[in-house]
């Protein structure tokens, strides 16, 4: 996994919110996911997914981004992304820790 710049939310009184981007990689032969992420920057990280329904675009929690065997996935702006919850709004690099289904590292 690489470094994952943060956008701040700029939303007025919002709460403090930002959006980390990563490339993912699956090593294993067989269909993994990530299932759940965190960040020592963060309160808490939900994973993210903007859609574009009907012409609004629209942000949504999703359990899981899967990754097919020696596939890569990029969590990035306008698709999956992490949402870091209680970041203080700072804009700063932070390496995420993350669990994928089956217990390996992605």
């Amino acid at each position: 996994m690489r470094r994952a710049p943060l956008m701040p939310d700029a939303r007025p009184g919002a709460e403090s919110t930002a959006a980390g981007y990563v490339t993912l990689v699956n090593r294993g032969s067989e269909r993994d996911a990530l299932v759940a992420a965190s960040a020592d920057a963060a309160a808490r990280v939900e994973l993210h997914q903007t859609r574009n329904m009907s012409g609004m675009m629209t942000m949504e929690p999703v359990e899981k981004v899967e990754l097919a065997p020696g596939g890569r996935g990029e969590l990035k702006p306008g698709s999956y992304h992490l949402m870091l919850i209680g970041s203080g709004g700072r804009s700063r690099r932070v390496r995420p820790s993350r669990c994928s289904s089956s217990g390996r590292g992605v």
